[in-house]
């Protein structure tokens, strides 16, 4: 997920993957993030905020997590240059 001023994206598979069936817009709210695919802008998704995906994928570098529970797993890395 990027996160940059007032805006939100994110992308499956690959960090700058700009399929419109891999690729969307987001709304953040409180502890959950609400994901919209370019490819069907008519579907919305709603996860929670976790603090772990038991397991389930890796992600080292992740500051923020939120799945569904069964299909979508996002997380927010930490930037590269902030180290």
């Amino acid at each position: 997920m990027f996160i940059s001023d007032d805006k939100c994206h994110f992308s499956i598979n690959e960090q700058f993957n700009f399929d419109p069936d891999a690729y969307g817009g987001c709304e953040l709210g409180l502890d959950t993030v609400k994901i919209t695919f370019v490819a069907r802008p008519e579907m919305s998704i709603t996860l929670r905020r976790v603090d772990s995906f038991d397991g389930v994928i890796m992600s080292p570098n992740a500051i923020e997590k939120w799945t569904d529970g069964e299909h979508f797993y996002v997380w927010k890395e930490r930037d590269a240059d902030a180290f």
